[in-house]
């Protein structure tokens, strides 16, 4: 079982499940959360109404004005934020801006819970799903600077498990197939870090071999450590030949577990000691303890009667739970979508990437690999985005103006499904970021509208 996450202090267990020489865990062997104890710690950071949990480790604040913002334009954002609450089309909402190492805007709108009528907080917890993959990446990049892999170096070499990788080869219609062929090219590092690896998230052509499979996307209640989970995706064919289209999947969970080779600790072992604890990031993790329900934003969904209603506790036969935080065996540490965090927490993983790899004088990657994570690294045949390509974790803004967007070239972003997103623009210094709790959100447009919001209000 996981690190289950101090809130407040430190209090974490964990173990080695899922290494290749381990047994796992016994429950007896669990260490047991004083939630009485960090419940007293987060009274103690309570600043202002509203602004909940955190602070202590938050990021330095500024005026708007002192790094280049206006007050006065950014009550516009309060104003659109808030209209979606009033409207009901969110429940409520987190945002945060900071520009030149400070955070000059942070806004809480609505409810994290309408039914009990908890407000929305800074301390707010919120399921970032595949926002722990820039988080995954980094992980990889920092072992990558310590010399344990290449980034082309086949992944079998480092996970044997990938040895036998075949390729569908699709039918005429391009739609699912029988036959296999030998991949022209062996996966490697790169691939996976790019999304181009042949790893699906159970679509394409390889769709009907994940059916039936032993793996957790990252919100399921199931009991599967990453090296089984792992062992499974090296049995399924790949949907097409590594390195020759970019398809959304399980690539970066597979890195999740290269983390725990290379490192010869757990994933969440390694995001604590490696990367929370030096960033300060002390509300981050896989898994919580039950009574941490009371600080996680409730999912919506959609409601033709009442604007939105809790999203059910499980859906699609199992695949999907919001419970997945607080209930279940914790054992997966998904590298894909598994994490949990603050908005406060968030923004300081970001200020280190767009700081160039450090943080108050914590160097967790170099200059030169943060600039290389963030430019294209994808073959200039693969095709992505008009102006937008993939980096290694990132989705990067190549040509703004085909794009269509207002962030600078350079910028990079990733969202989550339950509707979480960031954005990092080294050229204005800025950093914004989005946390609500909503699924399905196609019909909404509150991030495009939170980037319009946050850039209107740079004034120098």
């Amino acid at each position: 079982m996981v690190g289950i996450r101090r809130l407040g202090s430190r209090l974490m267990e964990s173990d080695i499940n899922g290494m290749r020489t381990m047994p796992r865990t016994s429950p007896q062997l669990r260490i047991h959360f004083n939630w009485q104890r960090a419940l007293g710690c987060f009274t103690a950071v309570m600043l202002g109404a509203g602004l909940g949990v955190g602070w202590a480790s938050a990021l330095p604040r500024a005026a708007p004005e002192e790094v280049g913002m206006s007050s006065e334009r950014l009550k516009r954002l309060d104003q659109v934020m808030q209209a979606y609450v009033d409207n009901q089309r969110l429940a409520g909402a987190a945002t945060l801006i900071a520009r030149r190492g400070k955070i000059a805007h942070i806004g809480v709108y609505g409810m994290a819970n309408r039914e009990t009528e908890q407000p929305m907080q800074s301390g707010t917890l919120f399921r970032i799903a595949s926002m722990t993959k820039p988080i995954t990446s980094a992980a990889v990049m920092m072992l990558y600077e310590e010399g344990k892999f290449r980034l082309d170096q086949p992944v079998e070499q480092l996970l044997p498990e990938f040895a036998e990788a075949r390729v569908v080869k699709a039918n005429a219609d391009g739609e699912e197939g029988e036959a296999f062929e030998e991949p022209i090219r062996k996966m490697t590092v790169r691939h996976l870090l790019t999304h181009t690896s042949g790893l699906t998230y159970g679509g394409g052509p390889a769709a009907q071999h994940y059916r039936g499979k032993r793996i957790n996307p990252g919100f399921r209640l199931a009991d599967i450590t990453l090296a089984e989970m792992t062992e499974e995706l090296g049995k399924i064919p790949l949907a097409f030949h590594p390195g020759d289209q970019w398809w959304y999947g399980y690539s970066t969970d597979a890195l999740g577990r290269l983390v725990e080779v290379a490192s010869g600790m757990t994933l969440a072992q390694f995001f604590e000691e490696r990367i929370f604890k030096p960033l300060k990031m002390n509300d981050t993790a896989f898994y919580y303890p039950k009574e941490a329900k009371e600080r996680f934003a409730v999912v919506y969904s959609p409601d033709a009667e009442k604007g939105l209603k809790p999203h059910p506790k499980t859906a699609q036969g199992g695949w999907r739970s919001v419970a997945y935080p607080y209930e279940g065996p914790q054992t997966t540490y998904c590298g894909g979508s598994g994490l949990s965090s603050t908005i406060l927490d968030y923004a300081r993983f970001c200020q280190m990437i767009l700081n160039g790899g450090e943080l108050d004088g914590v160097r967790l990657l170099s200059p030169t690999t943060v600039e290389m994570m963030s430019r294209d690294n994808l073959k200039a045949e693969v095709e992505f985005g008009n102006g937008q390509r993939f980096g290694l974790g990132f989705m990067t803004h190549t040509n703004p103006t085909a794009s269509r967007s207002v962030t600078s070239a350079g910028t990079i972003r990733w969202s989550g499904i339950w509707h979480t997103a960031f954005f990092i623009d080294p050229q204005q210094e800025l950093i914004g970021i989005i946390m609500t709790q909503l699924y399905p959100t196609w019909w909404l447009d509150d991030q495009q509208k939170f980037e319009m919001m946050t850039y209107q209000a740079i004034v120098d």
